[in-house]
C-alpha cells in the first residue's frame, strides 16, 4: 500500500532552487541510481507544493571533475550547500515527490541564471541527443 508522506517545504519549488532530497536508502538502491540524502537542483517548471518535481542530483565525488556530463558549481553556489566542491550530474534527471525535499536553508537558495543556463543546456542536450553549442562570444564595442 502506498504511503503519503508529509511535505516539509513551505512553497512550490522554483527552477534553479537547491534543496536536500532524501533519495533511496543505501540498502535498497539499484546502481547506477543515486541514493541517500543529497542536494538537488530543481529543473522543472510550474511546480506545485504537493506534487512532483524534476531534479538534477549534486555530488561532491571528485571523480566528476573528469566526467563529461557533470558541471562543477561555482564556489558561491557550493557555499550555499555545504562549502565543498560540488558537481551537478546532468545526465541523471529524476522525478521525485516534493515530500522528499527539505530545506538547505530557511529560504531555498537559487543558482544564478548565468550558472544555471549551461546546466539546463547540457541536460537538455543529453536527453534530446543533440550536441550543445558553445556560448556565443561577446561582441566587442567599437
Amino acid at each position: 500500500m502506498a504511503v503519503r508522506y508529509p511535505v516539509k517545504i513551505k512553497a512550490a519549488p522554483k527552477v534553479g532552487s537547491i534543496y536536500w532530497c532524501s533519495l533511496h536508502p543505501e540498502n535498497i538502491i539499484h546502481l547506477p541510481e543515486f541514493w541517500k540524502k543529497r542536494p538537488v537542483i530543481i529543473i522543472s517548471r510550474k511546480n506545485m507544493l504537493y506534487g512532483k518535481v524534476i531534479v538534477l542530483p549534486v555530488t561532491t565525488d571528485d571523480d566528476n571533475e573528469r566526467y563529461e556530463n557533470s558541471i562543477e558549481l561555482s564556489k558561491a553556489t557550493s557555499a550555499k550547500i555545504n562549502g565543498k566542491r560540488c558537481w551537478v550530474v546532468c545526465d541523471h534527471p529524476m522525478t521525485v515527490a516534493t515530500s522528499r525535499l527539505d530545506f538547505v536553508s530557511k529560504n531555498p537558495p537559487r543558482i544564478d541564471p548565468d550558472e544555471l543556463a549551461p546546466i539546463l543546456n547540457k541536460c537538455h542536450s543529453l536527453i534530446a541527443g543533440w550536441i550543445s553549442l558553445p556560448a556565443p562570444a561577446n561582441k566587442m564595442e567599437s
